[in-house]
């Protein structure tokens, strides 16, 4: 059994302070508390708890000893001048189940910044440091990087004949306690330009050149990186060239109605021989392959991976549009290259010539519903690699959601496992105060429960009663399955 009674102290108008003691009937009393300022440039808030309880093992069996846990979540931000704005995030637990053991966050990788962000027009700086914390069993702390710092700038150049030229800069400092270190220098320049001709066609012609310097030492051999010695420095120049033309059709009638038609078309030419095997990839392990960077000349996330060669990009996109909001609309397209080598890995959709075919499309056929489809088809085959399907409703006193996920194991480098999965959540507003809510999420690869929760929630213009039943099935180390049956009431307007 549990009980939490919130206590809120509005101790002036800029800052108050809510503390939340939760009352446990075998683990004692887990102190929770919220502190939110605002500033006259900014603001912040932090939010923390801690216990003092039986130290129990993975088995979740009593060590015999006693232990103080906790966490801490902040985040702040904040505008010195009009130029400049500094943000930052805090979040930092004591134990890896901590979180989920006292239903405080379902988070498993919990992130650390500072960040420092200069803009003037389209021109920027960004100087920000990282500091990771992995929750998850097969996290190695000594194997997690820390990032300091990751400097980022771009310098723009318009001129109306002349197009558009970005002068980028990039430069990382990434180390660990173990494994390797790195240090990145990268500079770029990019130019395009838009022409649109008579007839309606967007042609953009489009070249850029970047140069990377790498610094690498504390290499293992775990590590798997092609080196003769424990440093090395590795240079490289990556220069690129095409074209983007699009060629929109559009068709208004006089009934508010609207139908465009767009096809695409990209050519891009690159080296073919980027791929360093001295370079590690540690900015763009986690890659997905869809329709918005479909037509991006380079599909890699991050720097480290570079996608190279000829490669040709086509598509088309269209939809109908109503002027009350209803509309259809889709988009396919396919990446096909001339070059054998790909610097993507199995089972990214872009490792061999002719990619996986990517596509979404909407459907609205009236403001209150709506249902999306997006999904990567095998290039052979044509079956489903990745299917998302999103469903939502808002009429009358119901309101939900279905949500359907599938997904093929990922790279071998983010160790991603398959995936499908199903979740529906409503909400039926049965009289004027009174509403019932339900939650239902299943894993069906596994063919295995996640969630399961129902609710009863009454609400007036002073109070709020809720009634909810939920059961989890998650599970890791010291984190077992369990019903929760909570009775929750809130005073609106209490003095």
């Amino acid at each position: 059994f549990f009980a939490e009674v919130p206590y809120f102290f509005a101790l002036s108008p800029y800052y108050d302070l809510t503390l939340k003691p939760v009352f446990y009937s075998e683990t004692g009393v887990l102190m929770q508390g919220e502190w939110r300022h605002n500033l006259r440039r900014g603001r912040y808030n932090l939010d923390g708890s801690f216990i003092y309880t039986d130290d129990k093992d993975d088995n979740n069996q009593s060590t015999g000893n006693k232990t103080l846990t906790g966490h801490i979540f902040g985040s702040g931000t904040f505008r010195p001048s009009p130029n400049w704005s500094a943000e930052f995030q805090v979040q930092s637990v004591s134990d890896d189940t901590y979180l989920r053991r006292y239903d405080i966050s379902n988070e498993v990788d919990l992130e650390t910044f500072l960040s420092f962000l200069g803009v003037k027009g389209r021109s920027f700086v960004d100087i920000r440091s990282y500091y990771f914390q992995g929750l998850r069993t097969r996290d190695d702390p000594g194997l997690t990087p820390r990032v300091m710092p990751l400097i980022r700038g771009r310098y723009v150049i318009e001129q109306k004949q002349l197009g558009r030229i970005n002068i980028e800069g990039n430069a990382l400092v990434l180390q660990r306690t173990e494994g390797l270190d790195s240090r990145r220098v990268s500079l770029g320049l990019d130019w395009r330009r838009e022409i649109r001709t008579p007839m309606g066609q967007l042609i953009t012609p489009f070249a850029s050149v970047r140069a990377d310097y790498y610094n690498i030492d504390d290499v293992t051999p775990d590590d798997s990186l092609a080196f003769d010695g424990e440093r090395e420095t590795v240079y490289r120049t990556l220069p690129t060239a095409g074209i983007d033309i699009r060629w929109p059709f559009v068709k208004a009638t006089s009934k508010s109605f609207n139908v465009v038609v767009e096809p695409i078309a990209q050519a891009v030419i690159g080296r073919n021989d980027t791929m360093n095997e001295k370079i590690p990839n540690e900015d763009s392990q986690s890659f997905e392959f869809d329709t918005p960077n479909l037509f991006r000349d380079d599909k890699s996330p991050g720097l480290d991976l570079w996608e190279g060669g000829t490669r040709i990009n086509v598509g088309i996109k269209g939809g109908a549009y109503w002027d009350d909001g209803r509309e259809v609309s889709a988009m396919i397209g396919r990446t096909y290259r001339l070059d054998d080598d790909s610097p993507f890995a199995v089972g990214t959709g872009l490792d061999t010539k002719n990619s996986d075919i990517v596509g979404e499309f909407t459907v609205r056929p009236v403001q209150f519903f709506s249902i999306s489809h997006r999904f990567r088809l095998d290039d052979e085959t044509l079956r489903f690699r990745r299917n998302e399907v999103a469903a939502s409703l808002d009429f009358n006193r119901f309101r939900g959601s279905l949500r359907y996920t599938q997904s093929e194991r990922q790279a071998s480098t983010t160790g991603i496992p398959a995936r499908e999965e199903i979740r529906m959540d409503g909400r039926l507003k049965v009289t004027k105060n009174w509403s019932a809510i339900g939650r239902f999420i299943r894993d069906l690869e596994s063919d295995r429960q996640l969630e399961s929760l129902a609710a009863l929630e009454y609400e007036d213009e002073c109070t709020i009663f809720r009634i909810t039943a939920k059961r989890q099935f998650f599970r890791d180390r010291d984190i077992r399955p369990s019903d929760t049956i909570l009775f929750s009431l809130v005073l609106k307007t209490l003095n």
